[in-house]
């Protein structure tokens, strides 16, 4: 059953995606992060809620009237373990900013709570998100008028128990913003968990649910312990409530007979290096704990670009650097630990240590706003197949570029140019047109190129052939051609004719 929704809240700065430290990332045309907690309530029912941060990059705002407002559709669904729908919950929702700037600033964004009454039980939660303001600019999304959106699947939801006859903790809620102090309803959510750079204070609100008849005069015991990713104990706290102060709690019913005490755990991060932690809390009267609960993962992290650059352009950065199976531990692990990982690599590639400037890495990053200026299609130019051969070699010393009308001897030339770097390309459009009838993939064709070159979007298809005369300038040394004299060749083919180009074929067994 739904109880309700919190209202959407504009914030100034933003944590990132993350991995796999309890942060939960949406995938799909932008990305956004959710995270969940259940509390107990007065009369024994259990409230589940639900916390979703989009970046303002993610979606689009338009100028109204001086202010700039984005519409999203938020679409909720919750199945028990035998696949039985138990919450349906779609809304559409209005979000606002006061500046273009804010509206396009990757470190702001938009938070919203969802609550839910939910029986004890596993569960699988479903959210899709979609942006009402940006038609996708894919041939598909033209020709369907579907919208940006992105979606988690299956997110594995637990609703605990909250026994009347014993202590016991609820979630936490890894808070970004705390407001009026004792006013839950004033705690930000953090769902990314990432604290560092922009939130150097951790900052978690817990509920104890307490029998009256075991606290103590003493009054009532809470013990915090944060942990590294190697299980080394960082940090530890304790803090002691009195047994009469409940300020901010729910009284108990008078069936159950339970006190809600409400705390509010504060870590200094500042003394901690990048990287995942972990949070257990324990609760006790007097001298004895009662009971231990680990309260989630949270990642630490302190550099610009792990803040203000999206998840999957920092994963595509690794996908640069890793092979097959590092890359697949690197994306498994949380951002904190991701930004560790970076920096050592880095590290080890730097040329000149002794410098203060890492110029491998000031070198990727002028290809990378290269590749991202001119290369992006669909996509930013970092996943395109131009763009991973322009930041492993840099700029080719040739490039020979054919556009529409394209003959079958210049086609034929630059793939054997490829084979034989001695073979010179017949670089000419006098030839015959070359017919393509059908994509390379099954697409909607978009109705004003049909209009422009025929039923079934026949026409010629553009290539490039990038010639370099040794190996290229490579950052890592596993790109470094072993034999430099022969050069390196690739060939880019946009078999779709909508601007999207694909490696075809290349002289680098690594790269075919």
């Amino acid at each position: 059953m739904l109880l309700r929704t919190v209202l959407i809240i504009a914030c100034w700065v933003a944590a990132p995606l993350a991995g796999h430290a309890g942060e939960v990332v949406g995938g799909g045309d932008f990305e956004f992060f959710l995270d969940a907690a259940a509390y107990r309530m007065a009369d024994g029912s259990t409230r589940q809620d639900v916390y979703l941060r989009v970046p303002n990059t993610g979606i689009r705002f338009k100028e109204s009237k001086g202010i700039y407002e984005a519409k999203a559709r938020i679409s909720v669904v919750i199945r028990n373990v035998a696949g039985g729908e138990v919450v349906d919950d779609t809304g559409e929702f209005k979000m606002y900013v006061a500046s273009q700037e804010e509206a396009v600033t990757a470190t702001r964004f938009q938070t919203l709570t969802k609550s839910y009454s939910l029986a004890e039980g596993v569960y699988s939660l479903s959210c899709t998100i979609e942006d009402r303001n940006s038609p996708k600019v894919t041939i598909v999304g033209m020709v369907r008028g579907s919208y940006h959106e992105s979606a988690i699947n299956g997110y594995p939801l637990e609703v605990p128990t909250f026994p009347a006859d014993e202590m016991s903790l609820s979630d936490a809620r890894f808070l970004w913003q705390v407001g009026a102090a004792g006013d839950e309803s004033s705690y930000l959510p953090n769902p990314s968990r990432l604290y560092g750079l922009y939130r150097d204070s951790l900052r978690v609100y817990v509920e104890a649910y307490v029998p009256r008849r075991i606290i103590s005069p003493a009054g009532l015991a809470l013990r915090t312990v944060v942990l590294d990713e190697k299980g080394a104990v960082v940090t530890e706290s304790s803090v002691l409530v009195p047994a009469d102060d409940t300020s901010g709690s729910r009284a108990g019913t008078v069936a159950s007979d339970l006190i809600t005490y409400p705390f509010l755990i504060t870590e200094d991060l500042n003394r901690f290096p990048a990287g995942s932690y972990s949070l257990y809390v324990n609760g006790g009267v007097g001298e004895q704990w009662l009971v231990r609960v680990h309260s989630g993962n949270f990642s630490v992290a302190w550099d610009l670009r792990t803040w203000e650059v999206s998840r999957s352009s920092y994963i595509a950065e690794a996908r640069f650097l890793l092979d097959d199976e590092d890359f697949d531990q690197f994306a498994s692990k949380a951002i904190g630990e991701q930004e560790s990982i970076l920096q050592n690599m880095w590290k080890e590639i730097d040329p000149d240590p002794l410098t203060g400037v890492n110029e491998a890495y000031e070198k990727f990053k002028e290809r990378l706003a290269y590749v991202n200026a001119k290369y992006t299609d669909y996509q930013l130019g970092i996943f395109t197949d131009r763009g991973l051969i322009y930041l492993k070699y840099g700029p080719p010393d040739e490039k020979v570029v054919d556009v529409i009308p394209l003959n079958r001897e210049s086609m034929s030339d630059a793939l054997e140019k490829v084979r034989d770097r001695y073979h010179a390309v017949n670089f000419s459009n006098t030839g015959g047109r070359m017919g393509y009838a059908k994509p390379s993939r099954d697409i909607a064709v978009d109705p004003r190129r049909l209009g422009a070159v025929g039923e079934g979007g026949n026409t010629a298809f553009p290539y490039e052939l990038w010639l370099y005369n040794n190996s290229g300038d490579p950052l890592i040394d596993r790109d470094k051609n072993l034999e430099p004299d022969q050069g390196l060749r690739f060939i880019f083919v946009d078999k779709d004719g909508y601007g999207r180009y694909k490696l075809e074929s290349s002289s680098s067994m690594s790269n075919k």
